[in-house]
């Protein structure tokens, strides 16, 4: 699908090519005009390609602000479509930089450290390096996680296995419970479902460590299908969460240690889930533990040709 395809079927499509549309501009969002994405939102009623369309929008709108001495002309809004293309791109390799230079530096100070002081392991000044480090790894991950979705068929499983895998120390003192379908075929963009799902569960490991309900703490995994969505979710045996559990998905909000954990673990797993057009929900469970969900639409194959 090209941009003048998509725009014929935004609005009057079936709603296969309406979500189709709908995620084109999403990725695309210099090729079209925020008053057409609008007036598709208006008269969108299914909430799948409403999420497409508001983030296509929020895309196309926020990326540049309007220049004041370009005209309404058809030259005019080619020139902010340039503008907003340039201006993306700079951003994704400025923050690509930045975050490179800064890796490098906090690694040479590590090893000069090292090298410099005694007993440099056992000082603050380590415990500091360390929580810098862990928010760069966390702002690379968020980073990752708001970029455009690539779908892919795979067994989510699977793909639980490998988390689970690669990160053994996440579970060393946890009694892990799976309670999905196995095999379990979906469709989503793999390394955003990898980022939300480990984000959700460093989360659950940090809180029944902090206190549990039951010995050794326990943290059940559950997938499924409901209607057309998808769903997993974490339930842990912890106290849950304390407020709003929406305020747990800003960045660098966080009720745990700050020298252990970053507060944007929750904010990736949502922007993950956002960029696919699904969507993180926090809650407490009936028991008081924590519940983490993601639900996705079911049919993303529709867009991945």
């Amino acid at each position: 699908m090209n941009a003048e395809e998509a725009k014929i079927v935004l609005i009057a499509g079936t709603v296969k090519e309406r979500l189709q549309a709908a995620r084109y501009f999403s990725q695309n969002p210099t090729e079209v005009s925020t008053d057409l994405l609008r007036d598709a939102l208006a008269q969108e009623g299914v909430s799948w390609i409403k999420k497409a369309l508001l983030l296509a929008l929020e895309r196309a709108d926020v990326s540049v602000i309007r220049p004041a001495n370009v005209d309404d002309s058809a030259e005019g809004e080619v020139n902010i479509k340039l503008i907003r293309s340039i201006m993306a791109r700079a951003t994704e390799e400025v923050t690509g930089t930045i975050l490179h230079e800064f890796s490098t530096i906090i690694g040479e100070i590590n090893m000069k450290a090292q090298s410099e002081f005694e007993h440099f392991s056992e000082s603050q000044t380590f415990r500091l390096m360390s929580r810098l480090k862990e928010i760069l790894r966390a702002v690379r991950e968020l980073k990752q996680a708001s970029a455009s979705p690539n779908y892919s068929a795979f067994d989510l499983g699977e793909l639980i296995d490998q988390i689970v895998e690669e990160n053994p120390k996440i579970f060393e003192e946890i009694k892990l419970l799976d309670g999905g379908l196995r095999p379990f075929l979906v469709t989503a963009d793999r390394g955003s479902m990898y980022l939300a799902i480990i984000n959700g569960l460093r989360n659950a490991n940090e809180a029944v460590l902090s206190y549990s309900r039951k010995n050794p703490p326990e943290v059940l995994l559950t997938w499924g299908r409901a209607g057309d969505e998808v769903f997993f979710a974490i339930i842990d045996s912890g106290s849950g969460f304390k407020g709003n559990p929406i305020d747990a998905m800003k960045i660098g909000v966080s009720n745990k240690d700050r020298n252990l954990h970053t507060g944007y673990g929750l904010a990736t797993a949502s922007s993950a889930m956002k960029a696919m057009e699904g969507e993180l929900s926090l809650s407490n469970s009936l028991e008081g533990g924590a519940k983490f969900e993601l639900r996705w639409y079911k049919d993303n194959e529709t867009t991945t040709s």
